[in-house]
């Protein structure tokens, strides 16, 4: 295996090979082919969501779907089992999860099989606060049930930035784990133990307050490197290798083994999320979340407040500084319009998340559908 500390530059000829792959639709890799009960469950743990939609075939059976359906933003298990040629290019450098935006047509199912391709549909270069200089690649996800009929969509934007040049740029403070005084422990559990979750009672889109109001807030966290291994068993990984596939990896891809110079281990990038000289190289203090995480954290406070009559429309979520380990995040959304559209009941929210030291660390945009009483 060739030596690569991770160090890598980016290149007009590495740049021109990436642009050369727009417009090519390939199969993305799946974690989940199939939307088992268990995938299910999995998923929703890794989420921390114990909506009984998305794990109760009996009390599943009683709603509008007749069935156990899974968290809108399950279809991340249809392509997060590796990297495709729409995420890879410019070998070696720093890749760090931006933003997604998600438009959901029909539910997943229970039992039924899924499929998902992807394309590279843009790539600019932009100047960064994070790396100097960053590459931002957006690669186009479609979902598709077992007719073919698309029953999701998103948009992932990745920026790719030098791990060097992230290190001499310091954007981020230096981490220093955050001592929790009890009171703050106990606000915390008050949050999960009174989480609200609406269920089978009908939220109708008149009786939506006006514009300015704020939904029921989420609390997540305390992070701890056994909630991304969870929630790495639901969702699945592209970095996530053992053994014998590793060392396959490293030798098509020899730039992917990053080699720690105390023990001279290789290792792959998705341990930057919980190896702290890894997160580091890259110019983060430490672990760190990961994103499609906190993009299904705001999809459960939406389901919670719009329950089992409501449907999520679309999710735009954009990452703005790394969620480390021991940060708890309050996610709050606040509606904006109520509106009609051919023949739906809109409301518009904005969302974000802050941090127990008071840091807004991403934000974004939903549209929920509600049943009207008018209908």
């Amino acid at each position: 295996t060739t030596k690569y500390t991770g160090d890598a530059r980016i290149t007009d000829e590495a740049l021109a090979e990436l642009r050369s792959r727009m417009g090519k639709i390939d199969p993305a890799r799946a974690w989940n082919t199939v939307a088992s009960l268990d995938a299910i469950v999995h998923f929703a743990n890794g989420v921390g969501d114990d909506n009984p939609l998305f794990r109760d075939p009996d009390y599943a059976r009683k709603t509008r779907y007749g069935r156990v359906i899974a968290p809108p933003t399950f279809v991340y298990t249809f392509c997060s089992a590796g990297f495709g040629p729409a995420h890879g290019g410019l070998p070696g450098i720093y890749s760090l999860f931006s933003e997604d935006v998600f438009e959901f047509h029909h539910p997943v199912y229970e039992g039924k099989p899924y499929t998902a391709d992807e394309e590279l549909v843009k790539v600019e270069m932009k100047p960064s606060a994070w790396g100097g200089q960053a590459v931002h690649q957006f690669i186009e996800n479609r979902f598709f049930d077992d007719r073919g009929a698309i029953i999701a969509k998103k948009t992932v934007r990745r920026i790719r930035a030098e791990r060097q040049a992230t290190r001499e740029h310091k954007k981020y403070a230096p981490w220093e784990p955050y001592r929790y005084s009890d009171e703050e422990i106990r606000q915390i559990a008050a949050g999960y133990l009174n989480e609200f979750r609406r269920g089978a009672d009908v939220l109708y889109w008149e009786d939506v307050p006006a514009d300015g109001a704020e939904i029921p807030a989420v609390v997540k966290g305390p992070l701890t490197v056994t909630e991304m291994v969870t929630w790495c068993m639901g969702w699945g990984s592209p970095m996530c290798k053992a053994n014998k596939f590793t060392w396959l990896y490293y030798d098509k891809h020899p730039e992917a083994a990053i080699f720690d110079p105390e023990t001279n281990v290789p290792d792959l990038a998705e341990a930057a999320h919980w190896d702290a000289k890894r997160a580091q190289r890259g110019g983060v203090p430490g672990p760190y979340d990961l994103g499609p995480q906190r993009v299904s954290w705001y999809a459960q406070m939406l389901t919670n407040w719009i329950g089992d009559e409501g449907w999520l429309s679309r999710l735009a979520v954009q990452v703005r500084r790394p969620n480390l380990v021991g940060d708890t995040t309050w996610l709050h959304g606040r509606i904006t319009r109520k509106r009609r559209e051919n023949g739906k009941h809109l409301v518009d929210l904005d969302v974000w998340a802050v941090n127990q030291r008071g840091e807004t660390h991403s934000h974004g945009t939903a549209i929920v559908i509600l049943p009207s009483r008018a209908q």
